[in-house]
């Protein structure tokens, strides 16, 4: 759930949805759209709260759609791929939430080249 439009793409008015908030008021979402957090990280559904003071993440969103894991430490929430297990992001827990930190894109290794040897 997201509490600013500029953050969302393709942007589609919806049937009226309601939605819980943390703070245990009810509000009505009636607009959603997609968000690119990285290179790896797309979420689609994503649902325009305007009653939001920040952004929300669902953990079962997110894992359905990116096939990834997240997990939860006592200060980070890391998400990485399923298959190779690389790094999509990390998040940093301060005052109860986990803030997502934008995380640059780095190969491990590369190469040009490849040779054969024989032992």
């Amino acid at each position: 759930m997201m509490g600013t439009l500029r953050a969302l793409r393709d942007l589609k008015e919806i049937a009226p949805c309601p939605v819980g908030l943390p703070n245990g008021k009810d509000t009505i979402a009636t607009k959603e759209g997609t968000i690119i957090v990285n290179e790896d990280l797309c979420l689609k559904n994503v649902l325009y709260v305007s009653e939001l003071t920040c952004n929300l993440i669902s953990v079962s969103q997110l894992t359905k759609q990116c096939r990834c894991f997240v997990q939860f430490t006592k200060t980070l929430c890391v998400i990485q791929g399923l298959t190779l297990k690389m790094l999509i992001g990390v998040g940093e827990r301060r005052d109860g939430l986990y803030y997502f930190q934008n995380t640059p894109h780095i190969n491990a290794m590369k190469t040009d080249c490849v040779a054969l040897f024989e032992l």
